[in-house]
């Protein structure tokens, strides 16, 4: 799994390089040794973790998008409209 809470690091050359970076340069020189089969497989999962990363973000932004629409004053705004309400809804009846 992927370490969390990495720090970026200053490079010879000055740039910063991400921990993603790191990560790269050890799959790409592990790819050489991984079969035709092994690549296919590697390629397969990438595109998971891709389409999963955006259904994620998707979830993320429809649940904010609905709390945004969550009303924020009451249902009821009278005591009248309560009444009314109260009448509408079945009261309990108990069995002997």
């Amino acid at each position: 799994m992927a370490e969390k809470n990495v720090k970026s690091k200053e490079t010879k050359n000055g740039k910063t390089a991400s921990p993603g970076d790191k990560y790269r340069k050890e799959l790409k020189s592990l790819l050489k040794d991984v079969p035709d089969e092994g690549v296919l497989f590697l390629i397969k999962q990438a595109g998971i973790l891709i389409h999963n990363a955006q259904a994620e973000e998707e979830n993320r932004r429809l649940l904010k998008e609905a709390e945004n629409e969550i009303p924020q004053k009451p249902a009821v705004s009278s005591a009248s409209e309560m009444k009314k309400l109260k009448r509408q809804i079945p009261q309990t009846v108990r069995l002997k």
